[in-house]
């Protein structure tokens, strides 16, 4: 089937989510790059949190509205989230998120 042989609805729903599909991959992009910067710039604290007790718990001291300490542990865990960003989206990638989301979107 061709894009033409949709309905007219079905084509402006298909526009829209590909509008919204290209925006998070804007997003995603986004993130990835502050990812790479956390790394690049504080390359040593895991191996810091490697060093202290799992329960131990590091305080919030970024003022985010509703946001609780975490103990060594989640921290650890919160790490691995972003490494596994890193992980799966590598520069295979960003030729299509730069198709996609334009000249921001490639990585």
């Amino acid at each position: 089937m061709a894009f033409s042989d949709l309905t007219n609805e079905e084509q402006a729903a298909m526009n829209s989510y590909v509008r919204e599909v290209r925006a998070a991959i804007g997003q995603l992009r986004g993130l990835r790059e502050t990812v790479v910067r956390l790394d690049a710039a504080y390359g040593n604290i895991q191996g810091l949190l490697g060093d202290i007790d799992g329960a131990e718990i590091i305080p919030d001291g970024g003022g985010l509205a509703g946001a609780l300490p975490l103990n060594k542990n989640e921290a650890v865990t919160l790490t691995a989230h972003l490494q596994g960003l890193l992980t799966a989206y590598g520069a295979g990638h960003f030729a299509l998120w730069a198709k996609a989301a334009g000249i921001n979107g490639g990585g």
